[in-house]
């Protein structure tokens, strides 16, 4: 009998009855039983998109697990015995987890949600639909044993290889997939939640590289998030090139036929020096224009010679007869030419990001986004050079809802012709394509020290202040030699981060390499992890390029910050 939706849940069977298996299937059941053991918690409050449940890590619970929202159903009863054997609970939708807190977790829907209500009961992998397809044709055994272990999920059945197409697209809130080495798990948006290794043998966390030889490999072993695939790229490691000659919250690269150039402010300068073996000094400018730079890019305009760079910057503006202030934004526009800058456009009241959308390594696409208040990310506009500046025109191309111009990019990661949006948003990285999301992270990217901290009420009574990152770019490159681009991203350990961003006691930051293979996104790390703050990036000529600043000083702008460069397989 099928109910839909419903689950015959058994709350007393959850022990595992296995005949005669193999010594690695049964490996792999008891991994993956162990796995999905069962939770029960409390819907919290609901905020939005935002849920916070009662269950933390305590309870087993990890960032990208699935959580159901049900209320209670009708009992069954055994007639003869008077036992209640369980209940057909009706689910009211289904809830992925995005970050644990101490005593709670964060999480958002997947899917439509009916009618939660605060004090709803919440579950851990139960009350899910759930699929089993085989590549190999012999998981038939596996299967079984699953369904035994795992009752509080409601298979739908099993499907080897030959099983026609059309009969594979079953809608279901769970799939397990076994290939020839593991056995893999998506959820309904087809984002991979956890790999087991045929044996069982599973391990945590980002590889670290050692440096005996140059190999690129993919490994499928088990993480505290929800990705599941582990670059593991053996290069050397990382070897310094110099010290910027101040502290560097955001910087910007650029390489062109004659050279590579960076350019760094600490919040208040501009910096630009040349990246041969070390760093050459060229330019070092003051902008008293600006309160704060926060972000700073390069851009190649295509109706015009020569270099631009593009500074997003914030003032704050005066209330009469009032000491409240307001933050609006102040950004300007320079061109560079002949190892000076000169003002193009100024007091422009946007965010700027520059993109390369051509695929010929120039950024040559200009957007400026509006100030929000309530979101900080508003409306989007292209800004084109003109005689007296720079003039405001309509996007020629889609982009997210939520797209920042800041800690963003667009390439072709899939070789399809069309590019993905990429943007890194309050610790998660997304991939967007054609309006569909392709891949969502666990909240472990990004992580600037350039943040913006502003009061959300100017002028009124009572000031709410609120914080956000300007993060750092993600960069496509072809590091592996196979004709088809990554992505490297900064990730952070935030467990040891303030709330303000400003402190790294305890934290550690790495680069992050996610891959379009086998018609799906996997995540993996590239080099060894660090104990400071990434604040810029790129990939050129056979190398990783990243400014490393300091963990004090930040405030007083004391710190050090140094370049770094890691030499990728040739």
């Amino acid at each position: 009998m099928k109910y839909g939706r419903t689950l015959f849940y058994l709350t007393a069977f959850l022990l595992l009855v296995l005949s005669c298996p193999t010594v690695g299937a049964a490996e792999t059941v008891t991994d993956v039983t162990s796995y999905f053991s069962p939770a029960t918690g409390t819907l919290l409050s609901i905020s939005g998109d935002d849920y916070l449940v009662s269950l933390d890590a305590r309870s087993g619970v990890m960032a990208g697990d699935l959580l159901t929202i049900v209320a209670p159903g009708e009992k069954l009863v055994d007639p003869a015995s008077g036992t209640v054997l369980g209940n057909l609970d009706r689910v009211k939708g289904v809830l992925k987890v995005t970050a644990i807190r101490s005593g709670f977790s964060q999480a958002r829907p997947i899917g439509p949600i009916e009618n939660a209500l605060i004090g709803d009961t919440v579950r851990r992998y139960q009350n899910l639909t759930v699929v089993f397809k085989d590549q190999n044709g012999d998981g038939a055994d596996l299967y079984q044993q699953l369904v035994a272990a795992l009752p509080a999920l409601e298979w739908q059945g099993y499907y080897p290889v030959d099983t026609p197409t059309d009969a594979l697209n079953l809608p279901a809130q769970l799939t397990f997939l076994l290939t020839e080495r593991s056995l893999e798990v998506y959820d309904s948006n087809g984002q991979i939640l956890r790999s087991f290794a045929s044996t069982g043998k599973l391990r945590r966390g980002p590889s670290t590289p050692s440096a005996q030889t140059s190999a690129v490999n993919w490994e499928r072993p088990r993480q505290d998030s929800h990705e599941s695939a582990t670059y593991s790229a053996d290069y050397p490691g990382f070897r310094t090139l110099g010290q910027f000659p101040s502290l560097v919250l955001m910087a910007d690269f650029l390489t062109t036929e004659q050279q590579t150039l960076v350019v760094s402010s600490s919040g208040g300068n501009l910096e630009i020096a040349a990246v041969t073996e070390q760093l050459q000094p060229l330019v070092s400018e003051s902008l008293v224009q600006q309160d704060k730079i926060h972000a700073v890019t390069w851009w190649q305009p295509e109706t015009a010679a020569g270099l631009y760079l593009a500074v997003t910057a914030t003032s704050f503006k005066n209330f009469t007869f009032s000491t409240a202030t307001e933050t609006v934004f102040s950004s300007a526009i320079y061109r560079f030419n002949d190892g000076k800058l000169t003002t193009v456009a100024r007091n422009l009241p946007y965010l700027l990001g520059a993109f390369d959308r051509n695929g010929d390594g120039a950024k040559e696409t200009l957007l400026g986004q509006r100030f929000d208040l309530d979101g900080v990310f508003g409306s989007i506009k292209e800004l084109k050079l003109n005689g007296t500046g720079v003039s405001e025109n309509g996007l020629g191309f889609d982009v997210p809802l939520r797209f920042p111009v800041q800690g963003s990019t667009f390439a072709d990661l899939t070789g399809d012709g069309e590019l993905e949006n990429i943007y890194t948003r309050n610790g998660i990285l997304f991939i967007v394509s054609n309006g569909k999301l392709r891949y969502e992270s666990s909240k472990q990217m990004g992580g600037s020290l350039s943040r913006l901290t502003y009061d959300v009420n100017p002028g009124q009574a009572d000031a709410l202040f609120t914080s956000v990152a300007f993060e750092v770019p993600p960069f496509a490159a072809d590091i592996d030699g196979d004709g088809q681009l990554e992505l490297i991203a900064v990730s952070t350990d935030r467990s040891g981060s303030s709330t303000s961003g400003l402190e790294w006691e305890g934290s550690e930051s790495w680069l992050s390499v996610i891959k379009y293979r086998n018609g799906r996104f996997v995540k993996g790390s590239l080099g060894e992890k660090l104990e400071k703050p990434i604040q810029g990036l790129t990939v050129t000529q056979g190398q990783a390029l990243l400014v490393l600043t300091s963990k004090g000083g930040i405030l007083n702008n004391q710190g050090q910050s140094h370049l770094l460069s890691l030499p990728l397989a040739p």
